[in-house]
């Protein structure tokens, strides 16, 4: 039920940032698509160790030009649905 309540509440967030996408981007900055998966996956780690779970990753240099919290909570979605409910 937990599990549940916090999958709901994740898909929230990434609908209303979606939303908040939809209407603009509010910042356009250079980030390392790279360095902000690595700090993402580094967040789910716990949660990764927690179900026993081992998850590798290579990583290099990715530039791009966005809004670092849209795009980290892009890759957080993309992380989250592929773990394992």
């Amino acid at each position: 039920m937990l599990a549940s309540e916090e999958q709901l509440e994740q898909l929230i967030d990434a609908l209303l940032a979606l939303t908040r996408g939809q209407a603009g981007l509010e910042r356009r900055e250079q980030l390392d698509l790279a360095a902000l998966t690595s700090q993402t996956m580094l967040a789910r780690e716990p949660e990764l160790v927690g179900r026993d779970l081992n998850v590798r990753s290579t990583l290099a240099a990715a530039p791009a030009v966005g809004d670092p919290r849209l795009v980290e909570r892009l890759i957080a979605n993309l992380i989250d649905n592929a773990i394992p409910p």
